[in-house]
């Protein structure tokens, strides 16, 4: 029976020098041969094969995107910028995933001949799906671009990952180069789009003019605030923080009653209130501040937090929105607009500022809610800004 053998040029030394022979055999690899020996050391064929058997364990890990939801994760472990990135991470492969596999039956291409290159390279159950658009890169680039939007600091450490994930593509034989570099455009483009209906909002104060001295609060001293565990998204309960930041300063979480609830906190000993939460939230505590005097310090953990973000909150006006009833489909186009962040040219939508605004309901009565929360039925309403000034803090 005739044996195929392959020749392979192997490497060996003859006194100084090194020198390449080939020998009929199977492609096993080079290793170093010392003549008048019978016996070689394969030290080489090792040394090279491990980083093929690492980046075959790493793209298989990235399969349907487990290693980025097990990145994820250990990410929503914490509380704040790095478990919203994990959020925004897992919406960006999600519609990375969606782009690709509407992409791969629009543009069906043949994957390389993986049967060329070396056993050890190739995968053991490659896709049979189009090379192109690469979905691991896709993934991959989505991810990791998400996760650096809201977080650097750990953008800086998935990015590398996710490079390699992507070479691991050509290097493995599945994936042509342009494959992957199609990916990675999507993926980007896909997770720089989520900020088209959930905004990036950097950590920057709000200014607020005329400046006005107040109580002091050294660490917290003489202040009661009220936290809302269930505010921001996803949800976060502020107490441990706040604790850890103001050890002086009593907290209360908010339940049922909250203006009944801070009346009976506010004793001869509290100089000022504050409250950690959402718009809703804030708007509470607020009233209570204004009826008892107290300065206000806000603490925002909310989803949008329009008050703590506001531009100038001494204009005296009304911040107004609202969607014009009167236009047809007026429901569907204000939702198109919103998710195309072109809310600024809808003819549904308006967006105005004035000291007062009165509203008068023709029908039954209707419910009014702030952030969600109901407090007044009836037809006819009027909304003014108050006499009072409401002194807060900022830093």
């Amino acid at each position: 029976m005739d044996t195929a053998v392959t020749p392979v040029a192997l490497p060996f030394r003859l006194g100084t020098r090194t020198v390449r022979c080939c020998v009929g055999m199977a492609s096993q690899g080079c290793a170093w041969v010392r003549p008048g020996r019978s016996h070689a050391y394969p030290a080489y064929r090792r040394a090279a094969a491990f980083p093929d058997s690492a980046l075959k364990a790493v793209t298989t890990l990235a399969n349907h995107s487990v290693l980025w939801f097990m990145i994820a994760a250990v990410l929503a472990s914490r509380h704040g910028v790095t478990r919203r990135a994990a959020v925004r991470g897992v919406l960006a492969i999600g519609g990375a995933s969606f782009t690709n596999v509407l992409g791969k039956p629009l543009l069906p291409r043949r994957r390389p001949a993986a049967d060329a290159l070396p056993a050890w390279r190739t995968l053991s159950n490659p896709p049979t799906s189009s090379s192109f658009p690469s979905g691991h890169a896709a993934s991959a680039a989505a991810f990791c671009t998400a996760v650096t939007l809201e977080s650097p600091r750990a953008g800086t450490a998935v990015v590398p990952l996710a490079a390699t994930i992507a070479h691991s593509r050509v290097h493995a034989g599945v994936n042509w180069p342009s494959d992957v570099v199609g990916g990675v455009i999507i993926g980007t483009v896909v997770a720089l789009g989520t900020l088209r209906w959930w905004p990036h909002r950097p950590l920057t104060p709000a200014k607020a003019r005329p400046h006005a001295r107040t109580t002091t609060l050294p660490a917290g001293e003489s202040l009661v605030v009220v936290t809302n565990p269930r505010s921001g998204v996803p949800p976060v309960d502020p107490t441990d923080e706040i604790n850890e930041l103001l050890p002086a300063a009593r907290t209360t979480a908010m339940a049922g009653d909250v203006a009944r609830k801070l009346e009976t906190a506010i004793d001869g000993s509290i100089h000022a209130v504050g409250v950690a939460g959402g718009d809703g939230s804030v708007a509470a505590v607020a009233a209570v501040a204004v009826n008892r005097g107290l300065p206000l310090a806000v603490l925002p953990t909310g989803t949008l937090n329009h008050f703590a973000r506001r531009p100038a909150q001494d204009s005296g006006l009304l911040d107004i929105r609202y969607i014009r009833a009167g236009v047809p489909f007026s429901r569907t186009r204000f939702t198109l607009a919103a998710l195309t962040g072109t809310l600024n040219r809808s003819r549904v939508y308006v967006q105005r500022e004035s000291p007062e605004l009165r509203v008068r309901v023709h029908g039954p009565p209707v419910a009014l809610a702030t952030d969600g929360e109901v407090f007044l039925h009836g037809n006819a309403f009027e909304f003014a800004i108050g006499p009072t000034r409401l002194v807060v803090y900022r830093p």
